[in-house]
């Protein structure tokens, strides 16, 4: 009997170490994920291929790496403008760079200072005589402003371009309140002070409808601006004057309605585009169909870095 619990206590131990020694190496190997930087030498002859499946912004937020293993969903991710812009300026100047390819398919959207930055820098690799190409299934209207300053603008032949504009809805929590005999305390000064209102009102009020509406208009009217300039030829305004109508007439087929209208030049899906950027640029190592040699803004940025030397501060 004495020699079974040695055995077990044995066996125990083994399985208590094993735990312990894949734990150490699963956090090592987290660690390194973490801090290891981009690879100067991934570099190559090709396309920068910028794939935005994120957000744009000034400074990402921080990502705790315990928090995010805790979490049931993967952070959304988030892209440094700078970095962006940093990258397309350097494929004007770098050689091994053929051409800028911008995959917009899961591109969330940034703002419009910056996709107005993002677009000039894309004129700019345009005016070096680099064309960019812009793929997405169906284009959001702030991966559109972008697509817009592409030399050619590729959809999915089940997608398309349909402008919605800035807008939404808000809920207001009055009616429930009087239901619940929940009295809610306000305190505010002047007319146009519209954050309370969802718990003292059911309804927006007319100066928050003034509001809102001046400052959708604006930002409206610079997406329009933005698009029309980078894309003349587009016929903008003719599908937003009655866009219902218009995809009646398109039989609900949002890829040719974009194409007859000049919002974009060709139809295909993903293996048809990385084929034809393939085409132009050269085939990618991977053997995967569709692939073409490519070169990440990471890598880009890391073969471009400022020196470090000097003395420290």
């Amino acid at each position: 009997m004495a020699f079974m619990k040695g055995v077990w206590r044995f066996l125990v131990g083994i399985k208590d170490g094993l735990a312990l020694l894949f734990l150490l190496v699963f956090f090592g190997m987290l660690y390194a994920l973490l801090s290891a930087g981009p690879n100067p030498g991934a570099a190559r002859d090709g396309a920068l291929l910028i794939e935005l499946d994120g957000f744009v912004s000034e400074q990402p937020a921080a990502i705790d790496p315990v928090a995010a293993l805790l979490s049931q969903r993967a952070p959304m991710r988030e892209y440094r403008q700078r970095d962006i812009s940093r990258a397309l300026e350097l494929a004007v100047k770098d050689h091994r760079i053929k051409a800028v390819v911008l995959d917009l398919d899961r591109f969330m959207g940034g703002g419009q200072t910056s996709l107005a930055a993002l677009g000039a820098r894309i004129d700019a690799v345009r005016k070096a005589g680099k064309p960019v190409y812009a793929f997405a299934t169906a284009y959001s209207d702030d991966g559109y402003q972008l697509a817009a300053h592409a030399s050619e603008i590729w959809v999915d032949p089940l997608g398309g371009v349909l402008p919605t504009g800035p807008g939404g809805s808000r809920t207001y929590y009055k009616g429930l309140f009087d239901q619940l005999g929940v009295k809610a305390h306000i305190y505010r000064v002047g007319t146009f002070k519209s954050a309370v209102e969802p718990y003292m009102r059911a309804d927006q009020s007319p100066e928050a409808e003034v509001a809102m509406k001046a400052l959708y208009d604006e930002v409206w009217e610079q997406w329009r601006s933005d698009v029309t300039k980078a894309r003349p030829k587009a016929k903008l305004d003719a599908l937003l004057a009655d866009a219902p109508a218009a995809v009646e007439a398109a039989k609900g087929d949002l890829a040719q309605l974009s194409l007859a209208n000049g919002l974009v030049d060709k139809l295909g899906d993903r293996v048809a585009f990385g084929k034809y950027v393939a085409a132009k640029v050269g085939e990618g190592r991977e053997e995967k169909i569709g692939s073409f040699a490519e070169t990440r803004p990471t890598a880009l940025l890391a073969a471009h870095s400022p020196s470090r030397d000097g003395s420290p501060i």
